[in-house]
């Protein structure tokens, strides 16, 4: 049974590791294509 729960808790802190991972590099491409929207606003100015 022990290994059970070790198994599925390195499942878990594997799969929070790659949700992390994920999040920030969606967070990073989302803050670089609002640059370029606020960079192509100014210029219609």
């Amino acid at each position: 049974m022990e290994f059970w729960s070790t198994f599925w808790a390195v499942v878990f802190v594997l799969c929070l590791l790659l949700f992390a991972v994920v999040a920030v590099y969606v967070s990073v491409g989302a803050l670089g294509d609002i640059r370029a929207l606020f960079r192509r606003m100014g210029r219609r100015d």
